[in-house]
């Protein structure tokens, strides 16, 4: 077991393991749904987007997989990281993903084109966890440093 997440239902587990599956957990009674993803790599972050129609997975090669539960089809995978991603986070509206890994970079991607919106530069280790406020103002990231990085957008003028 390398990652979970709740769905935002909070009905469903979301775990990845080492072996590349991704399976799909009732949180209420531990079964184990019948649906089921698997990427070629570690699935290391987890994050859902989008009200919970898509899911982010990140992998030990850099490789995020955003998988639409719906279609049961990887919509994209995004090659944007030149090692393992260690976190994923969504902002509120669930169409921004920040991811953040060994390269010591958080990058913000479109969830619904796959497209990189801007890379934040500040960690001198890697990134290893993330979290975005409620209002999507703010993102917080720590490192392998011990260091915590706070991000905050730029007002509209």
């Amino acid at each position: 077991l390398h990652a979970f997440a709740f769905s935002p239902d909070d009905r469903s587990i979301v775990v990845g393991y080492e072996d590349g599956q991704v399976g799909f957990i009732n949180a209420t009674d531990g079964t184990l749904r019948s649906q089921s993803v698997h990427v070629p790599s570690i699935p290391l972050a987890l994050a859902f987007c989008e009200a919970g129609r898509l899911l982010a997975i990140g992998t030990d090669v850099g490789e995020i997989y955003l998988y639409d539960l719906e279609s049961r089809q990887t919509r994209s995978i995004i090659k944007g990281h030149t090692s393992r991603v260690n976190a994923l986070a969504t902002f509120p509206d669930g169409t921004t993903l920040v991811s953040g890994g060994r390269d010591r970079e958080l990058k913000l991607w479109d969830t619904a084109s796959g497209e990189l919106l801007t890379t934040l530069f500040g960690h001198v280790r890697q990134v290893f966890s993330i979290s975005v406020s409620s209002d999507g103002q703010t993102i917080a990231s720590g490192g392998l440093e011990g260091d915590i990085r706070i991000w905050r957008s730029q007002p509209d003028r």
